[in-house]
């Protein structure tokens, strides 16, 4: 009985991280990726940089050009901080540079639509 209480208490816990997760603005998540030790900061670096590439789509898709450029000079300057911080730490390369390849297939997509 005691073992089935923990497991729920572990993925109630893990439910309620994602779901905060989810909620966070991109302001929230630099200021957080900033203050971060050098080896957490990679993966808040990226998620920053994806949230801006799916608002930079959305920006292209409703004809906001200036707005959508903007989104993408984030990309850009946030993968970089995540190449940056990955190298510096030697923690996250690997997901570092798999997550910023993807990403780069996704603006080629873009650039084609």
């Amino acid at each position: 009985m005691r073992r089935w209480f923990t497991i729920a208490l572990l993925v109630g816990t893990a439910v309620c991280t994602f779901a905060s997760k989810d909620q966070a603005t991109v302001q929230e998540l630099a200021s957080r990726a900033d203050a971060a030790q050098p080896g957490d900061k990679p993966p808040l670096y990226i998620e920053i940089a994806e949230r801006q590439l799916k608002s930079a789509d959305e920006l292209y898709t409703d004809g906001k050009v200036e707005e959508a450029q903007s989104a993408l000079q984030d990309v850009v300057t946030y993968s970089s901080k995540a190449h940056d911080a990955a190298v510096q730490s030697n923690k996250k390369v690997k997901n570092t540079e798999l997550a910023v390849r993807h990403m780069a297939h996704r603006l080629r997509d873009l650039k084609h639509t």
